[in-house]
């Protein structure tokens, strides 16, 4: 009885492109389950980024992104590495700083406050926060993450978050912000301001 071991094979591949498109390539690509496979990411090479980073952007541009008609306000990003999991996708925490950076904007947008000045802003405590995630995002995709006011009482409001990709929503988020005087123990009313706007702009309703 003869037994033959077939050799190995050494494949060597040298490529002559600039050092930032290979690193996107070697961060785009996983290895098959036998090892010897490579395959590309294709939802992260077919959608680059277009749209201006962390700025406000306009209704027609959400609506064409399949941003559903009840958000007014929102703004684009990418994945970057360091949101990503042993999985390849963003890591499911990294959901509730997107909604944390989106309602600074979303405050500014609509004339709250400008988290410029000491005295503009405002002391904020999370109350709760939940998420349902739909679909993952890959590295270097292009996300938007908008928001809107659902409803409000004497010293808090909830928000509703989603974050759209690829024209489908992936995340859905819920988040019950309270407002408080500098001391960040008392509980502090909402001013009069920012509940019209909240009521003008998104529909937001009293919670008695």
């Amino acid at each position: 009885k003869v037994s033959r071991e077939l050799p190995k094979l050494k494949l060597r591949v040298r490529f002559s492109l600039p050092a930032p498109v290979l690193l996107n390539i070697a961060n785009w690509l996983t290895l098959a389950s036998d090892g010897a496979v490579w395959r590309p990411n294709v939802l992260a090479m077919s959608h680059p980024m277009s749209l201006p980073l962390l700025t406000p952007l306009d209704t027609p541009t959400l609506r064409a992104r399949g941003v559903p008609d009840v958000f007014k306000i929102g703004q684009a990003d990418r994945v970057r590495f360091h949101e990503l999991d042993v999985l390849n996708h963003v890591n499911n925490a990294v959901y509730l700083s997107w909604f944390e950076s989106f309602r600074v904007a979303y405050m500014r947008d609509y004339g709250i406050a400008n988290f410029v000045a000491s005295g503009e802003r405002p002391v904020l405590v999370l109350r709760n926060v939940d998420v349902e995630y739909k679909a993952p995002l890959h590295l270097d995709e292009e996300y938007i993450v908008v928001g809107r006011s659902l409803s409000y009482r004497r010293t808090s409001w909830k928000m509703q978050y989603a974050v759209v990709a690829r024209g489908q929503v992936c995340a859905v988020g819920h988040a019950v912000i309270v407002l408080m005087e500098e001391d960040a123990v008392t509980r502090k009313a909402l001013p009069q301001a920012f509940i019209d706007v909240i009521v003008q702009q998104d529909g937001a309703v009293f919670e008695g």
